[in-house]
């Protein structure tokens, strides 16, 4: 056997970095995300940790959706890894996205550390729509879907629904509407 054989059925990419690598460097850097301290460089160290985690997530691009979700199974749900899933192959659905953050039982809030979530999504795999009306029909009441979608609406979203559908939206899709009401940062 040679040194190599021993790797040979390991959930890896293609670049030869272990599923569980990824899922660890991710839970890893989001808590070196968390503890940034507040200097001059605290926005060019976290966008540093963004695109690394950003560069681990598109090595999932050749990774059947099925061995990620083996990997959340066996180390626990997280919004990170729900997400995640959003850049494996052949995925069919962001509301599979959605289930999966679903499962980390982690509801979509003001947390930074939730919100850093849904902007690690995969936004060329998301659909995209510029219209909060659309996104609701979409979603059909998910509101972890309506969150994921809100953040990759094109060019900013339209809020195109009144102020009573607006008052009356899911917990999970407050933060982003505060968000793009101009209530809260994002």
């Amino acid at each position: 056997m040679n040194g190599d054989q021993i790797w040979a059925n390991a959930l890896a990419t293609k670049d030869g970095m272990s599923l569980p690598e990824i899922w660890q460097q991710l839970h890893s850097n989001a808590r070196e995300w968390r503890d940034v301290p507040r200097n001059s460089k605290f926005y060019e160290l976290r966008e540093m940790i963004d695109e690394s985690d950003r560069k681990a997530m598109r090595q999932l691009s050749d990774v059947p959706f099925e061995r990620w979700q083996h990997v959340c199974h066996g180390a626990g749900w997280t919004p990170l890894g729900a997400v995640a899933m959003s850049w494996c192959r052949d995925i069919p659905d962001v509301r599979m996205i959605a289930e999966a953050w679903h499962y980390s039982g982690i509801s979509v809030t003001s947390d930074e550390l939730v919100l850093r979530a849904i902007r690690l999504s995969n936004p060329g795999f998301l659909p995209r729509y510029s219209a909060l009306s659309d996104i609701i029909d979409f979603a059909k009441g998910d509101g972890i879907t309506c969150a994921l979608l809100m953040a990759v609406a094109p060019g900013g979203l339209k809020i195109d629904v009144d102020s009573n559908t607006i008052a009356h939206a899911p917990s999970d899709v407050r933060p982003m509407l505060d968000y793009f009401l101009g209530n809260d940062d994002f």
